[in-house]
């Protein structure tokens, strides 16, 4: 995620970087100022809808529009079928998705007043391909993922708000 936010930066975007974690989303972003790059932090838990719907309106404030939002979240898991728990499960959607929904119900108006913009859905190889196979919370969301990506894409077309999804592999990180 902090990487995709330096990309952005250093091809020109404005970025916000959001995180749960402070000390994480301040440190990508000042490293994208550090850089020449238009950069600020703002605290988001992207599991909390209240907080999706002060995160554009600040973020116009700060910047004017909104043309991209990419939606980098995810937990992973190691549970088999017979080991995750009800509430492992419901996590997993809750941030893995439930947050891309949040996100873009609060964004479209936005996209919708400069006419359009582009919302990116981060899924993952492990959505298509059993990568591990332990993992079936995070292997379920993200490939409904890609279907909330599909339905999206089919509803704001019209509006000129194009979705997408990428679906990597695993990606040598701090988090790897």
């Amino acid at each position: 995620r902090a990487e995709t936010a330096r990309v952005f930066g250093e091809h020109g975007a404005c970025v916000l970087v959001t995180d749960v974690n402070d000390a994480q989303g301040e440190t990508v972003a000042k490293e994208i100022t550090d850089l020449g790059g238009g950069a600020s932090y703002m605290h988001l838990d992207t599991s909390q809808e209240e907080q999706w719907k002060r995160v554009f309106p600040e973020t116009v404030s700060r910047y004017g529009r909104i043309d991209i939002l990419q939606n980098n979240v995810g937990v992973s898991s190691r549970q088999k079928l017979e080991d995750i728990t009800e509430e492992e499960w419901d996590e997993h959607f809750r941030i893995n998705l439930s947050s891309m929904v949040m996100a873009a119900q609060a964004i479209v108006p936005f996209m919708e007043k400069v006419g359009g913009g582009s919302i990116i859905n981060l899924s993952s190889i492990a959505a298509v391909r059993a990568y591990p196979a332990d993992r079936t919370g995070y292997t379920t969301s993200k490939a409904a993922a890609i279907g909330l990506t599909v339905s999206l894409a089919a509803q704001l077309g019209n509006r000129l708000i194009r979705v997408n999804a990428i679906a990597p592999g695993q990606v040598y990180t701090p988090l790897v």
